[in-house]
């Protein structure tokens, strides 16, 4: 391309994006560790809902030992 065709290149003008983490040079996004942390914190949120889970059994399990004894006496 010559200089003068440079010039005559329309210009990108007024175009907005909402950018949610700002790009550093001195450190280059890494599509593996956003990869790894993606995994890591799906893998997380399912231990969490399994904890919550196991946590739920756990109640109802207490809730119906309780209506149980309740009832003997």
């Amino acid at each position: 391309m010559l200089p003068d065709e440079v010039a005559s290149q329309p210009e990108l003008v007024g175009v907005n994006s909402m950018v949610v983490e700002e790009y550093d040079p001195a450190r280059p996004n890494d599509y593996e560790y956003y990869r790894r942390e993606k995994k890591r914190k799906a893998m997380e949120a399912e231990r969490l809902r399994e904890i919550e889970r196991r946590r739920q059994e756990e109640e109802e399990e207490m809730e119906r030992e309780r209506r149980g004894l309740g009832t003997r006496m």
